[in-house]
């Protein structure tokens, strides 16, 4: 319907279209996008009708990305690249240009997403674990502080400043309001845990966060992409609002995205969805660090990495989802011993806070 509309096409890289955009029209990312977020959907749909699942396996992502990328940072020559970089484009680019630490990741952008994401749920759940596990827990955002110094990220530092600024401000919300002395507690407690990381750590984390900004700041990357998204607002309003489909277009922020792809309506229907969950998740003493981790990804997404298709945004929606479903809608499988039908599904899956 829009075909001849100048996008930027996901395999053509967004540098080199920026001064000449590529033509709409149909190419295998339309199928891609289509079906990766189909499965990050129906991943939703499973979740959503299960019993909440411990958390525990978001802690066991973060432990193994730590692990791998502490493997790969102080035994590089051990590493066994091919495993990973299994992408030909992303595998000859990082041959000849490794200087920047990303881990089992394919550049650091996804290492600052993931990195972001960690530390928002150990800082969040830190306050509410026992001393056994806050030592745990203090030993890992120690490793997340040093792994932030040597990926050098922009996107871990916007995520994680505006996590901490909200965190802030949540904080002195709940005094405010509750005033109780568990509340004064756990943010004071905070509050001197972050003190504490970044008077042990200040030099690295000076040093590295006012580099970060100033090279962000003055790089082409940083215009490239601001022009981008600049783009998909033309694109958006070419389209009549509607947008062009996935995979069409591929400008730097998930937001300029959604609007140029799936138009007001889907992501209008997206932030619904996104803000009911969050908001939900935070006021939830049992799911808040989820939700605090859910923030961070979707700042890092807003910020660097477009793609809706990554796991972690839909894992994290989905044990949200999944808690909400639980408590307010009242379907439990496992009372219940059925299994939901499809329109089921389908109903808990729209009925979001």
């Amino acid at each position: 319907m829009f075909e001849g509309v100048g996008v930027i096409t996901p395999r053509g890289g967004l540098d080199s279209q920026i001064d000449n955009f590529t033509p709409l029209t149909y190419t295998t990312s339309n199928v891609a996008q289509t079906a990766y977020v189909t499965v990050g959907v129906l991943l939703v749909m499973y979740l959503i009708t299960e019993p909440p699942r411990s958390i525990r396996v978001i802690e066991a992502a973060i432990v193994t990305g730590f692990a791998l990328t502490l493997f790969k940072h102080f035994l590089p020559d051990s590493w066994p690249q091919e495993w990973f970089d299994s992408n030909p484009s992303y595998y000859y680019h990082w041959i000849f240009d490794g200087a920047r630490e990303r881990g089992p990741f394919a550049e650091p952008s996804l290492m600052g997403m993931f990195l972001g994401m960690s530390l928002a749920y150990l800082v969040a759940s830190f306050w509410r674990a026992s001393l056994v596990t806050r030592v745990f827990y203090s030993a890992l955002i120690g490793i997340g502080v040093y792994l932030y110094s040597v990926s050098y990220t922009g996107t871990a530092l916007l995520a994680l400043g505006s996590v901490a600024g909200a965190a802030v401000l949540y904080g002195l919300w709940r005094i405010i309001r509750y005033g109780t002395k568990q509340v004064r507690i756990y943010f004071a407690s905070a509050f001197a845990l972050i003190t504490l990381i970044v008077f042990v750590f200040w030099n690295v984390v000076s040093k590295y966060t006012l580099d970060i900004v100033v090279e962000k700041l003055g790089s082409d990357s940083f215009a490239n992409r601001n022009a981008s998204n600049v783009n998909s607002f033309r694109v958006l309003l070419d389209s009549f609002g509607l947008g062009v489909g996935l995979g069409s277009d591929r400008p730097s922020s998930l937001f300029f995205v959604l609007l140029s792809c799936v138009g007001i309506v889907g992501t209008l229907l997206f932030m619904r969805a996104t803000a009911g969950y969050l908001a939900y998740g935070l006021r939830t003493p049992s799911v808040s660090p989820i939700a605090w981790a859910f923030m961070a990804q979707l700042i890092a997404q807003l910020v660097a990495k477009p793609d809706i298709s990554m796991p972690g945004l839909w894992l994290l929606m989905g044990v949200l989802a999944a808690s909400y479903n639980a408590r307010e809608v009242g379907f439990d499988t496992e009372k219940e011993n059925v299994q939901p039908t499809f329109k089921e599904r389908i109903g808990t899956l729209i009925r979001f806070p």
